[in-house]
């Protein structure tokens, strides 16, 4: 960026001054306190980078300070100062102009970016090599800065900087990389170590297992043989418990005299006459149900005629005869067989006591 022209108003001892530039070496000359400094200071303070207060500047019995300048790239810059304005104006040909007002310390953004000027930032120093004070030298050579700086600057304005830091990240990684190389190898002969000592409890691991499983299968057949012995036991119990209740029973029956046994013959026979007229009674009771089916297909009569036919009243009173004893007999044989079955549970349980046979007197096995 070049400046290509300025305009001052009522900055310190100019009221109204407008000077060009060319694109080379300029130089400002004249008496002493006719201005020249006051032009410096004016580009210096449009370009935000004087400390110099609104007193020293304003110039005297005027309310407001104005620079201007044009660019070589296309735009003006206005700064306007009164005691209640702080303004900038960006202006560009085809372009409408941009306010700025109360930006406070800070150069605006966009005017910044317009400038093209950048502070070099050095150990938290903003340097500015675009203004310097006529009093002094270079700034590489001035004594403002420490050695220190100017190193670092030199570095920065010919890119040594970039290489410092390159070297500087080189030597660190370095470092880091023994350190990390280091660690690796004090890790390794670690885990080797350790690898070692899970060879060997794995080794005595294993030596275990083995040991484990014989014993768990010399376990497993003995639990087998357990499990049957158990049973065995278990089955000789139950067989102890039957003895001893056969014994008791055995004990409990008593012997069968010979009266009993007559008594026992004589209820069989009973038994035996019994089952016969069980059989006559079925066919009784076979005849019935032929006589109750042939009923059913006799015509009903009306009873006073029936009463005077003597045959037929006859043959109908036979018929309830037979009927009155067929049912008498039924039921003595019922009484009978009720006590034929109890005589036989008697002899039954008789029997179920008696280890020998009542009739024989033989074992009854």
């Amino acid at each position: 960026m070049k400046v290509k022209s300025i305009k001052i108003v009522n900055f310190q001892k100019h009221a109204n001054l407008s000077l060009d530039f060319n694109a080379d070496i300029n130089v400002i000359t004249g008496l002493t306190d006719t201005g020249k400094s006051g032009v410096f200071r004016a580009l210096q303070w449009i370009f935000n980078f004087s400390n110099i207060s609104e007193l020293d500047y304003r110039k005297e019995g005027t309310k407001q300070t104005s620079v201007k300048v044009c660019l070589n790239n296309g735009f003006y810059v206005e700064r306007i100062r009164s005691n209640s304005v702080n303004r900038y104006i960006l202006s560009k040909k085809g372009t409408e102009d941009k306010t700025f007002d109360n930006f406070g310390k800070d150069t605006p953004e966009e005017v910044a970016i317009a400038f093209e000027i950048n502070t070099i930032d050095i150990e938290n120093e903003h340097l500015n090599l675009n203004f310097s004070s006529q009093d002094q030298l270079n700034f590489l050579l001035d004594s403002e800065y420490s050695d220190t700086i100017k190193a670092k600057l030199f570095n920065k304005l010919t890119g040594n900087e970039i290489l410092d830091s390159l070297f500087k990240k080189l030597n660190s990684d370095s470092r880091r990389f023994g350190r990390e190389l280091s660690d690796t190898e004090e890790l390794l002969n670690k885990q080797e170590e350790q690898l070692c000592e899970c060879s060997l409890h794995y080794s005595t691991l294993k030596k275990k297992s083995s040991s484990v499983k014989e014993i768990y299968n010399n376990i497993k057949v003995d639990l087998e043989i357990y499990k049957h012995l158990k049973a065995l036991n278990e089955q000789l119990e139950n067989n102890n418990t039957a003895r001893e209740s056969l014994k008791t029973k055995i004990k409990a029956i008593g012997t069968v005299s010979d009266k009993k046994l007559v008594e026992l013959q004589g209820e069989s026979d009973e038994l035996n006459k019994i089952i016969v007229l069980m059989s006559k009674l079925e066919e009784v009771n076979a005849g019935l149900e032929k006589i109750k089916t042939s009923k059913k297909h006799i015509k009903s009569f009306d009873f006073n005629n029936l009463i005077e036919q003597n045959d037929v009243v006859v043959l109908y009173n036979k018929l309830c005869s037979v009927t009155q004893k067929h049912n008498s007999t039924v039921q003595e044989i019922n009484t009978k067989i009720k006590e034929i079955e109890d005589n036989k549970i008697k002899l039954q349980e008789t029997w179920d006591k008696n280890p020998t046979c009542p009739l024989c007197g033989k074992d009854k096995k």
